[in-house]
């Protein structure tokens, strides 16, 4: 997904390209994609509410810019065929593809139906995989009757152990996405 300050990224790059100062150097562009797919990363979605508290940074104005370049857009095409998932086994999943993306019905599936043990779980953000993957580790360890360790990271600074408890226990409470993939 294209967020706001890559959007303005391009349309600057387009501009000094095309030694026009119009958006996107004055040339159409066309944007295809699904908006239903998760968002960008690192970036504010275009089609998300500005933080106007962070407008006072640069970066906070550049987000501004993305989305008010987005706002531009004058002409939106919806394209309604599914091409990719065809045929009529594939119905199913595209009808529930369908409802998702709107959020139509409330799907309250039996968690406990043995069909959903190791099924894989998307989400969008480190903390909440982290959170999932402790639990499901938990479970397996309880359902298999295993004892589980749990090994923490030796946290070096400079080469030198890092031994302030306040700073450790700090460091053991981010998230993956802070840590290179790593939990503490």
């Amino acid at each position: 997904m294209l967020g706001c300050r890559f959007l303005l990224k391009i349309s600057r790059a387009l501009s000094q390209a095309k030694d026009n100062t119009s958006p996107f150097g004055g040339i159409n562009i066309i944007f295809a994609g699904d908006f239903a797919q998760l968002g960008p990363v690192r970036e504010q979605c275009l089609f998300s509410y500005i933080d106007t508290r962070r407008a006072t940074t640069i970066h906070g104005q550049e987000i501004v810019f993305g989305k008010l370049l987005w706002l531009t857009v004058k002409t939106v095409v919806l394209l309604t065929q599914i091409m990719r998932q065809t045929g009529t086994q594939n119905e199913p999943f595209v009808d529930l593809l369908s409802r998702l993306r709107i959020v139509v019905g409330n799907v309250q599936p039996d968690w406990n139906d043995p069909k959903w043990a190791g099924t894989p779980t998307i989400v969008s953000c480190n903390r909440v995989k982290d959170l999932i993957n402790e639990r499901a580790t938990e479970a397996f360890a309880k359902c298999t009757s295993k004892p589980l360790y749990w090994y923490h990271s030796f946290d070096t600074r400079s080469s030198k152990p890092i031994i302030e408890p306040t700073l450790q226990n700090y460091l053991e409470t981010l998230d993956s996405g802070k840590t290179n993939q790593q939990l503490g």
